[in-house]
């Protein structure tokens, strides 16, 4: 087990948090207080839903939009897994949906960061995926963290990393470690498969992906 705690790493502090449960719904919570955030997961867990959490910080309560986003502290992939990915194409890209197994994804994003120079992300085991972030060493406003969102989905595609392209945008919620995925049966748990210190400074994160 890890006390990496994912949200510690990858939120900016001082605005609105969102946290998400999904069942019959979508259900948006919103907090200005830190542990309040466990607690709202922990509530909507015990309900039986999906739960997630909004990686950007907020500046007012009540809305989920991405003009409602102030600033983010990280960048992040999504790759989904499962019988059949690698051999479903994506239509936007030419490339598979994903990987066959959350292995090949692992090993797939090893090489994807040795490519490109990028560090060693914080990976999340998704329940059905892997979820990958690299922390920032500062919070970026959305207007100057957009651009490098859009090169690195860039770089996914011409380095033919099978990464989920509809992920790359400031509103995103992302799936939170210790509930569970409930499209399984049993439930699968979300769970931190490797925890992460390491943060890059966004001047340098630029030069890596050009």
């Amino acid at each position: 087990m890890t006390d990496f705690n994912l949200i510690d790493y990858v939120v900016p502090t001082g605005g609105y948090y969102c946290v998400v449960g999904a069942g019959s719904g979508f259900f948006s919570k919103f907090t200005d207080d830190r542990a309040q955030v466990d607690v709202l997961a922990e509530q909507f867990a015990e309900e039986g839903k999906d739960v997630y959490f909004m990686l950007g910080k907020l500046e007012k309560a009540g809305s989920r939009e991405a003009t409602n986003v102030e600033s983010l502290q990280s960048i992040w992939v999504d790759i989904d897994c499962g019988e059949g990915k690698a051999s479903s194409i994506e239509s936007s890209t030419g490339l598979p949906q994903g990987y066959e197994t959350k292995r090949d994804a692992q090993l797939a994003l090893k090489k994807f960061c040795e490519t490109v120079g990028l560090p060693l992300p914080a990976v999340i085991d998704s329940g059905g995926g892997i979820h990958a972030y690299w922390a920032l060493t500062e919070e970026v406003p959305r207007a100057r963290w957009l651009p490098i969102c859009k090169r690195l989905k860039q770089i996914c595609v011409t380095q033919e990393f099978y990464a989920d392209q509809r992920v790359f945008d400031a509103s995103r919620v992302l799936r939170m470690p210790g509930t569970f995925n409930q499209k399984y049966d049993p439930p699968a748990p979300v769970r931190v498969i490797r925890g992460s210190t390491n943060r890059i400074d966004p001047d340098e994160l630029r030069e890596i992906l050009g």
